[in-house]
């Protein structure tokens, strides 16, 4: 089977990447034909079909107006990325199309492609955009469901991206052009990787005859662990909806602890400065760290906390710990309580409270014998939901069953999109 995989980004950049990546590796080690497509990068793993990646876009550089009414009403519909998609599918051929991030560097113009090609669509939901112009659920420090169900105009109110009323107003008119458009109509299934997503989804309008619950897969090392260096490690972008203020407060109140930060972000110099300030030496800011070295710093972790205050998805970092039968202490909050049972796997703790984090933490400082048996518990959790080869075979069976149907992007009736 020739499969195209649409994605933004064709470089390891977040979790979305992670999830593409893997079943890129997994159809190629199948005998399937993968035909990438997303924005040209530096960083892209290069392929045969390069030539037809569409212009990279960036929203950090500084423009002029033109520039910026250009930008948006790409963001809106990016003719340019159809035309390239289009000039690949006339070349390529695929069969079918699994669909990942294509939001405001593609745009919905990719499936309008998809859909004049007759090719049906599978897409994997790893936010929470079609619901909220922020992606995140999350605004002025806190979760957020205004816009669930109910206009996008909350967004603009609240500044939701990046506090800013103008790009809040872009993305909010964004939401709303595509809703009312039908944008994505022509997706036969869109996956949800947590059973919260999905339930917010269904919240947003989209039918659930259209919907699968399908937990994210992990590749799982034949090795799970080697040795535990006994500190605490934190992966994942230094945002403050992660909940890192409260876990340098838990830090400070276990100074014999030794926590491993790894990621980068804009919270990073605020949170250097903390930690010089309050005299903090326990917690080491590693920034970046590359893929090829991220499984040893994981396996050799006591444990891997999230303290997240947004509602997480189906986050890669804590399936890469489990895979690796390293115990999670994490947020009771969206999709964490789907990996983690308490007691079992790791820990759960109330968002935002840093005395129950420090003392969740110790719990398993103090105890390595608990922890290597929640470890032990956390591989087979990770092997029983998340292996890929199952979730490979539901992957292609809804292919082939979508793919025996004449039109498979037409095969089940799209209630009026969002409603």
């Amino acid at each position: 089977m020739k499969v195209l995989l649409v994605n933004k980004f064709l470089y390891p950049a977040g979790g979305a990447e992670a999830v593409m990546f893997l079943i890129w590796r997994t159809l190629e080690a199948d005998g399937h034909t993968v035909i990438p497509f997303g924005m040209a990068h530096p960083r892209n793993v290069l392929t045969a079909y390069d030539k037809f990646l569409a212009p990279g876009v960036s929203y950090r550089q500084p423009m002029g107006l033109r520039a910026q009414v250009a930008l948006a009403r790409a963001i809106w519909y990016s003719p340019e990325a159809r035309e390239r998609l289009k000039r690949l599918l006339a070349e390529a051929q695929p069969d079918i199309a699994y669909v990942h991030n294509i939001y405001h560097q593609l745009s919905p113009s990719v499936l309008e492609a998809l859909h004049e090609a007759g090719i049906p669509v599978i897409m994997t939901l790893h936010d929470y955009k079609l619901a909220c112009p922020n992606y995140r659920l999350y605004t002025e420090g806190r979760p957020c469901m205004r816009c669930v169900g109910d206009g996008f105009h909350h967004a603009v109110l609240h500044r939701c991206v990046q506090g800013s009323r103008l790009k809040s107003l872009v993305c909010a008119i964004e939401n709303t052009l595509h809703r009312r458009k039908g944008a994505y109509r022509s997706v036969a299934y869109f996956i949800a990787p947590s059973r919260f997503l999905y339930n917010i989804m269904t919240r947003a309008g989209l039918p659930e005859n259209k919907l699968l619950h399908w937990p994210n897969p992990v590749d799982l090392p034949p090795v799970p662990r080697s040795r535990d260096a006994g500190y605490i490690l934190y992966s994942g972008r230094l945002v403050p909806e992660k909940g890192l203020w409260p876990l340098m407060r838990a830090a400070q109140r276990l100074p014999q602890a030794e926590f491993h930060l790894a990621g980068e972000g804009p919270l990073r110099p605020e949170l250097e400065a903390w930690c010089r300030h309050q005299g903090l030496f326990n917690v080491r800011f590693l920034g970046f760290v590359p893929p090829e070295a991220t499984p040893k710093l994981i396996r050799e972790a006591r444990c891997l906390v999230m303290p997240s205050e947004w509602y997480e998805n189906c986050p890669m970092a804590v399936l890469e710990a489990l895979a690796h039968g390293v115990p999670v202490v994490a947020s009771r909050i969206g999709g964490l309580p789907e990996l983690i049972a308490h007691g079992q796997e790791g820990l759960l703790v109330p968002p935002g409270d840093e005395a129950a984090l420090a003392d969740a933490l110790s719990l398993l400082l103090s105890d390595p014998v608990q922890a290597a048996a929640m470890g032990r518990r956390a591989r087979k959790r990770a092997e029983r939901d998340h292996a890929p080869r199952p979730y490979l075979d539901r992957l292609l069976a809804l292919s082939a069953e979508l793919l025996r149907h004449d039109s498979g992007t037409q095969r089940i009736s799209f209630l009026d999109p969002y409603r």
